[in-house]
């Protein structure tokens, strides 16, 4: 700026002396009003935007969880068409899941792998009851190995069940196994009821079926009944030699104990952290509200339990009880992400839980514990029974916004956003946006009306009532104004009108965004939409008024 008055001068000079024929008079007087334009550009090019800390993926990265953990974008149902809705996620963290068709879950569960059976090459003769050659892991043997050819470990079953009563069609089949080696292999598979080797039987559609006498899996005084054990050896040739059959397991059972977790509990932790987010918003912001709700569905009647959650040393359920409540009225789109419908209320402990101190502190562990009464069952009428824990967590983008404005007399009506630091800081106190050096021949020490006007501004992420204060403090004198943020693109582009006779020198000016506070002393609230667009470039328009005498 300062170049650019000293080019005037110049330009001023040379103007009159090819005017008046190289005659220099004694002095020349200048007056004029010219105008100043200075752009002071986009302050969002150079920083993160907002969708970087409240997009899909980022509230994905906080949240944690890993796969038990799933995101949504939730789309309630709202009465009030004319508001546009706040942009809300839905957290469904899955604490634990069993399928009371026990057949149905070991033949799709992750967790339980039924190995395949090998069958050695074709051995030489001598095989018999009396010579048998064991099957192991190591490959054939004559001598009955210490360890099984392989286990079936039961995953999830062992965390909800204690005394899984087997009746005796529970056993082992191999699936197309048949005459080939009916009369050849023999099985033990104590688990099941086979305490000693057995022949197999030769089902309607060729498999080769092993069938026990009943047994009673998971004891917890018997550590040997924790896994099943398949043990096999061969007492007679066979003709599929070298052969490896899938094996299937029948898990027939008549009753259980239903008996979650360890000593009747399911327990675990999860971390959360936010801490990116609430620093970009500014020290002075928390969330407004994070409701959370228990839900546990397909208990069996007249089971009772009761949910202990915390996070540091924080109680926020202590023990309340639980009742068996479903989601069914709501619907999840795994393909789009999204929820729709209203949450079910009540849900498992009769109301909801608060976490936004929790996702307001930056990094912390919730630690849960749901503990159930031990409750007989019976496979009967479990054919589509599921029992599901799970944590529902509401996420609606609300904060509210603590900072005091820079002038008192915004404070009583608005609170500060910090917002990343965003907005323009002076580079020091000394410097004038102007170019101006505060001596009697500046050019420009006559500023008349100024604009700063927000070029190009849309606004479709902040629904709040929100403002654009201006603040400057000079040797002289101190200025301060605002202008309303309104939401969408409006005709008009918010603008900041400036009287130069109150402009201070230097001329250095301060940003701040303001939330307009719904009571005096209350926080403001910052709400969030679904379109997360803010963009503005700031624009500095000026006139100067100039009447200046050159001496020559």
């Amino acid at each position: 700026m300062k170049r650019t008055v000293q080019g005037l001068w110049w330009v001023i000079f040379v103007f009159f002396i090819g005017s008046c024929g190289f005659e220099l008079p004694e002095s020349l007087t200048v007056k004029g009003s010219p105008g100043v334009h200075l752009p002071l550009g986009n302050p969002f090019e150079a920083s993160e935007s907002i969708n970087d800390y409240i997009g899909r993926a980022k509230i994905q990265e906080m949240i944690g969880g890993g796969a038990k953990v799933v995101l949504y974008d939730y789309q309630a149902a709202s009465s009030n068409t004319d508001t546009p809705p706040v942009q809300t996620y839905l957290v469904r963290y899955e604490i634990a899941q069993l399928n009371l068709n026990l057949q149905n879950h070991i033949d799709n569960a992750d967790d339980i792998k039924v190995p395949d059976l090998p069958i050695p090459p074709i051995l030489g003769g001598g095989i018999s009851e009396t010579n048998p050659v064991y099957i192991s892991q190591d490959g054939p043997s004559s001598s009955e190995p210490s360890e099984p050819l392989f286990k079936i470990t039961l995953g999830a079953i062992k965390e909800w069940m204690k005394d899984v009563v087997l009746n005796k069609t529970a056993g082992l089949s191999l699936v197309g196994g048949g005459a080939d080696i009916q009369n050849a292999l023999e099985l033990k598979i104590p688990q099941v009821g086979i305490a000693d080797y057995r022949k197999g039987t030769t089902s309607e559609n060729g498999d080769l079926v092993f069938t026990g006498d009943g047994y009673t899996l998971l004891q917890q005084s018997e550590p040997d009944s924790q896994e099943i054990r398949v043990y096999a050896r061969l007492v007679g040739p066979v003709s599929g030699g070298g052969t490896t059959y899938e094996t299937e397991l029948n898990f027939n059972w008549d009753s259980a104990l239903l008996y979650p977790g360890e000593n009747g509990k399911f327990t675990g932790t999860d971390e959360v952290n936010f801490g990116d987010l609430t620093s970009y918003l500014g020290n002075d912001v928390t969330f407004a509200g994070v409701p959370a709700y228990v839900f546990i569905s397909g208990l069996p009647p007249n089971t009772n339990g009761t949910m202990t959650l915390s996070s540091g040393e924080t109680l926020l359920v202590n023990g309340e009880s639980i009742t068996s409540r479903s989601l069914d009225s709501m619907t999840f789109n795994e393909d789009s992400s999204t929820a729709t419908g209203a949450i079910p209320l009540p849900s498992s402990i009769d109301r909801e839980i608060d976490l936004a101190g929790l996702f307001s502190a930056g990094t912390s562990t919730l630690t849960y514990e749901i503990a159930v009464q031990e409750t007989s069952i019976t496979s009967s009428g479990q054919q589509n029974s599921m029992v599901i824990a799970e944590l529902l967590i509401n996420i609606p983008l609300e904060f509210k916004v603590f900072g005091e404005p820079n002038n008192p007399k915004y404070q009583k009506d608005y609170a500060k956003l910090d917002l990343g630091d965003i907005l323009p800081k002076p580079s020091n106190t000394d410097s004038d946006l102007f170019g101006r050096t505060g001596k009697d021949d500046d050019l420009l020490k006559n500023l008349g009306d100024i604009t700063i006007t927000l070029k190009d501004y849309t606004n479709t992420v902040f629904l709040s009532d929100m403002a654009l204060a201006i603040y400057a403090t000079g040797k002289n004198t101190s200025l301060s104004t605002k202008t309303k943020l309104p939401s969408g693109t409006p005709e008009e582009y918010p603008r900041l009108e400036i009287n130069g006779g109150e402009l201070p020198y230097p001329f250095s000016p301060q940003y701040e965004i303001l939330i307009r506070r719904e009571e005096p002393g209350e926080p403001g609230i910052l709400s969030i939409g679904r379109d997360m667009q803010f963009d503005f470039s700031l624009v500095v328009d000026a006139t100067a008024a100039i009447e200046q005498t050159i001496n020559f």
